[in-house]
């Protein structure tokens, strides 16, 4: 909610579509970043911004380094409801679900499915990581909890194509964290294999399209 895995930052900017763009979970602003340098700066025409978050303290900070059109202070279910249908081009909720509960995730999923014309956006750990709220560098953060998993499979379910990000082999795997440590080229090769497989990946990117834009994105994903 406050950052996303840099792993995530050669995809989420080129899977982009349109110029109305919302983001989710703002955090601390990672993806206004991105866009603004990356995105915004590079199209002809005029990009708009907006992101959500319900933390206070990511919302002061996203708005004294300026990087969005509009900073909304809001739940992210009550904000999504209240919008028409295919409300934003493109859709970013990057490691938010996961601070859901299972009802209240399934409510934003469906959201997003209503208001998203182009494309959707999103990734969550790829493993159990409950946990209660925490510091970060802008104050106490009730709402870092994490209430929820959620598989490949409650993806795929809702037509969103799932990659995986990294890989969790070296949790679960006797050794491999020395193997990956001696032979790092190993630990290249575990890494992209996970993107296909994202049974085994640390995390998981998945990826809807609403305009069946084709997927030409980096790194061999789609």
């Amino acid at each position: 909610m406050s950052t996303s895995p840099l792993d995530l930052d050669p995809y989420v900017i080129a899977m982009v579509r349109g110029t109305r763009i919302l983001d989710l979970g703002c955090g601390y602003g990672h993806w206004g970043h991105l866009l603004k340098t990356h995105y915004t700066s590079l199209r002809s025409e005029p990009v708009r911004v907006t992101a959500v978050d319900i933390f206070e303290g990511n919302i002061g900070f996203c708005q004294r380094l300026g990087l969005y059109d509009e900073v909304i202070e809001q739940d992210v279910v009550t904000y999504l409801s209240a919008l028409p249908a295919a409300s934003f081009d493109t859709v970013i909720a990057t490691e938010l679900i996961e601070h859901f509960t299972r009802d209240d995730g399934t409510r934003m999923l469906e959201e997003i499915d209503r208001i998203t014309a182009k494309v959707a956006i999103l990734s969550t750990p790829n493993f159990a990581a409950y946990r209660g709220g925490g510091e970060t560098m802008v104050g106490f953060n009730e709402w870092e909890h994490h209430l929820s998993q959620w598989t490949t499979a409650d993806f795929s379910r809702r037509n969103y194509k799932v990659f995986g990000l990294s890989h969790k082999l070296h949790k679960t795997v006797p050794g491999a964290y020395r193997l990956f440590s001696v032979f790092p080229t190993l630990n290249a090769l575990a890494r992209g294999l996970a993107e296909g497989m994202p049974s085994i990946a640390l995390n998981l990117l998945a990826v809807k399209h609403f305009d069946r834009a084709p997927m030409n994105f980096v790194f061999g994903l789609g």
